[in-house]
């Protein structure tokens, strides 16, 4: 239950991540762009693989 949970926090953290980026892009630095959705992915991944129990 516990893995569950942290798996579902990693995914909303993850979509925030995404969603933050897109609508608040960077002015000048594009690879900040490009770090934020990295990361939101990268979140999202591990959260989906904890919810399945695979991590």
């Amino acid at each position: 239950m516990k893995d569950v949970f942290l798996g579902f926090l990693f995914i909303i953290v993850g979509i925030f991540l995404l969603a933050f980026t897109y609508k608040n892009p960077a002015v000048q630095i594009k690879s900040a762009d490009l770090k934020g959705y990295l990361g939101g992915i990268g979140f999202i991944i591990l959260g989906v693989l904890t919810v399945l129990g695979l991590i």
